[in-house]
């Protein structure tokens, strides 16, 4: 089998005057049209016969082999799953690869047992185009760089990813472009000495809303000579721990565990929390601006060539500057304790005003050893 197959724009045949294929495990791509009532056998077949802005619906069913897997987009297409569609890449086939210029709309489809070993084809999904992958569901893939390779423009949406494994910079997806998360869960599996520990790698522009991540790692190692600074955009999501650096940030209304990190970053967080996840968590921040407010720290902060901007927040561990290069500016938070403020080795501070705990009983007074309620 040849694990791709190339499609053709000019294909003459009075099946594109219509825009709406089908595709049925039990039809045939010699006799069937491509209506519901005579589908096509095969994704592939229906792809290279479709023209531009068709629709193809996959009925029930599982899907494999080379007609329908390796499959390359010149074209705009939308491949919908009509209920429980699934594409089966019998962990020796890659999916699709979307040519810059296409545009690729995924719907409502379970894709299983993907794997690709080739540096043509980096991922499970290879797009340089326009690719969005809605309700849809990625389980056991094995690839050289992620479940999707994108150097184009994705969105994937309400989008679970379980079981990946990856031997380069991430494990399910890997962005050089801009891409967008949303209302999506990854599952990252570590389960080889050679697999990358990273869930999501960002290079580029990459938007995170309302979606549980895993270890996200944003930086210059793809292609360090030719960097253009990036930009994180996180809003209402969970992270298991993350690396930021050399971009512009802005988090809002999320939580991270494990041990973060930024470096030459530009960050700006609103209602953020920090979750210590072992007895050594720090978060370190070097050569950075960096803001927060509203937000958690509940271990120590530890920075260097940094100015640290904390206010309205809740820090339960120390705060440690790097001597002559850090500015510290951190009044109106609460220190853990009424003691106030725990910090050290900065070139300048402002950390006159903190927050401290009061409590009131419904007397009044409250006497030690009653039953009182704190008010």
């Amino acid at each position: 089998d040849n694990q791709e197959m190339v499609i053709s724009d000019d294909i003459d045949d009075p099946i594109q005057e219509t825009h709406e294929y089908y595709v049925s495990a039990d039809g045939d791509d010699l006799i069937g049209n491509g209506t519901s009532e005579s589908p096509f056998a095969s994704i592939g077949f229906a792809v290279s016969v479709a023209n531009n802005n068709s629709k193809i619906i996959v009925k029930d069913g599982t899907y494999k082999g080379s007609s329908n897997t390796g499959i390359t987009i010149n074209k705009y297409l939308t491949i919908e799953g009509q209920s429980q569609a699934t594409i089966n890449g019998e962990n020796k086939y890659a999916f699709f690869k979307i040519n810059g210029g296409s545009s690729l709309i995924l719907n409502n489809i379970k894709f299983i047992n993907g794997k690709t070993d080739s540096y043509s084809q980096l991922g499970a999904i290879n797009n340089q185009g326009n690719l969005v992958i809605n309700n849809s569901s990625f389980n056991t893939i094995r690839t050289l760089m992620g479940v999707v390779y994108n150097e184009g423009t994705l969105l994937m949406n309400n989008t679970n990813v379980g079981n990946a494994h990856s031997s380069n910079m991430a494990q399910i997806i890997t962005n050089v472009g801009d891409c967008t998360v949303d209302n999506s869960k990854f599952t990252a599996t570590q389960a080889y000495s050679s697999d990358v520990g990273v869930t999501v790698y960002n290079y580029n522009t990459l938007r995170v809303l309302n979606s549980n991540i895993g270890y996200l790692q944003s930086n210059i190692v793809y292609d360090e000579y030719n960097y253009v600074p990036g930009f994180v955009f996180i809003n209402n999501s969970l992270f298991t721990n993350f690396e930021i650096e050399n971009v512009t940030a802005r988090i809002y209304n999320s939580k991270v565990n494990g041990m973060p990190a930024f470096k030459g970053a530009d960050v700006f967080m609103d209602n953020t929390r920090f979750v210590q996840s072992s007895s050594i968590s720090v978060l370190s921040i070097i050569d950075s601006n960096f803001t927060a407010t509203h937000s958690i720290f509940d271990y120590s902060i530890s920075c260097s060539y940094t100015a640290l901007n904390i206010t309205y927040s809740t820090i339960l561990g120390s705060i440690y500057g790097g001597g002559k290069s850090g500015y510290l500016f951190a009044p109106f938070n609460w220190w853990g304790s009424n003691k106030g403020p725990s910090f050290d080795y900065f070139r300048t501070n402002y950390v006159k005003y903190w927050a401290v705990a009061t409590f009131e009983s419904e007397d009044g007074n409250l006497s030690v050893g009653t039953n009182s309620k704190f008010i």
